[in-house]
């Protein structure tokens, strides 16, 4: 009897942590891309696409974004110019920028794309305002 109760709280350890390594290898399907600092880049703007959500969770910046006259294969890059506004909290502007297929699509999707923005880190601070556009505006905490 005593043997068991070892092997079912053996199972049980087992089935948990099976479980619980299936998960954390499901949530890390989603691939994260660093911000791009180009020191060239001007002002971009892309009316190909809406951003529904956005929020930083540590380093990572997660975007849900719906768009529009896309093609499936396009890819999406977060870039900034790496400048900052005077200003308390320092704020600085990102764009998402579209990698195009040379195909003419006209397809509408949703996406969620995990960027990380960890190279925003303002000197002696613990605080930037993300600008991606002119409705979203988010602040990184490190």
């Amino acid at each position: 009897m005593k043997l068991m109760l070892h092997l079912i709280a053996l199972s049980t350890f087992i089935l948990c942590f099976c479980c619980k390594a299936k998960e954390n290898s499901q949530s890390n399907n989603q691939i994260t891309t660093p911000v791009i600092i180009d020191k060239s880049l001007t002002k971009i703007f892309d009316m190909s696409h809406k951003i529904d959500t956005a929020f930083v969770n540590g380093d990572i910046l997660t975007l849900k974004i719906s768009f529009f006259n896309v093609c499936k294969t396009d890819t999406f890059e977060l870039v900034g110019n790496g400048k900052f506004a005077k200003s308390n909290p320092p704020l600085t502007g990102l764009f998402i920028r579209r990698k195009a297929s040379n195909v003419d699509c006209k397809t509408n999707l949703t996406k969620e794309l995990k960027f990380d923005v960890s190279a925003l880190k303002y000197p002696l601070l613990n605080k930037v305002i993300l600008n991606l556009d002119e409705q979203n505006k988010v602040i990184y905490t490190y």
